[in-house]
């Protein structure tokens, strides 16, 4: 039946492929896998609420499967309700220990939004040190930092987040670095500074197309037009 849904889904009957993950939750209310292919297909219909009663229900028949976690997760993410998200990390680490860095950058991610800045960075770099190679931990982190409100006086914290950030991951992460440094830098008004960065960040990596259109804006903001004519003949 699972596999019906699935195959519904794929040709966009969604509704259809409901009405099939409905009959395997009544065949097999104890599998988890059907109450949350049930929540992802209430998602895409916009039934929020559906969703979010079906990841409740994986949850409860196997508290130690993140899928079911994850679900919740992400409908408290989506809809900026963090102190829930904080709550559903808590709850969440009966699961497997591999998932707990990322449990904690995501309570982490919720601190941050919550005003607590420190306690929040501090937790998304203790998740990152635990698992460097976790991509969603990554763009946690980067994801807080470009939503955040820069001002003059807030750069160098945001600087040092990111700066923790290739300690741990070293030269491969200069690029990404530079990049961001441009975003903080545009954002907090300091716009020569955001033109070097977008320049270092090309120069670390030519084919970092973003970087060229942060360049452009950041000179062009800084009232330096001649320097964007050179950098289109160049």
């Amino acid at each position: 039946l699972l596999e019906g849904g699935a195959a519904y889904q794929r040709r966009r009957q969604l509704e259809r492929a409901a009405e099939w993950c409905r009959r395997a939750v009544a065949l097999e209310p104890g599998r988890p896998q059907a109450h949350v292919a049930l929540g992802v297909l209430c998602e895409e219909l916009e039934d929020v609420a559906a969703a979010q009663e079906c990841y409740r229900t994986a949850v409860q028949v196997a508290p130690e499967w993140m899928d079911g976690h994850l679900g919740l997760i992400r409908l408290a993410e989506d809809a900026e309700r963090w102190p829930e998200l904080e709550a559903l990390c808590e709850r969440a680490l009966a699961v497997p220990a591999e998932y707990h860095p990322l449990l904690r950058a995501l309570a982490g991610r919720a601190a941050w939004k919550r005003g607590e800045r420190e306690w929040g960075a501090r937790t998304l770099l203790a998740a990152l040190r635990e698992a460097p190679a976790d991509e969603a931990i990554l763009q946690r982190i980067e994801r807080t930092l470009e939503e955040a409100s820069w001002g003059p006086a807030d750069v160098a914290a945001g600087r040092a987040v990111y700066e923790a950030v290739r300690e741990v991951l070293g030269p491969g992460y200069e690029p990404r670095y530079r990049l961001h440094l441009g975003h903080l830098f545009s954002a907090a008004g300091a716009h020569d500074d955001a033109a070097a960065a977008y320049a270092a960040a090309i120069a670390a990596d030519p084919e970092r197309t973003a970087a060229y259109g942060g360049l452009e804006r950041a000179l062009q903001a800084a009232g330096r037009g001649g320097d964007v004519g050179a950098m289109r003949d160049a």
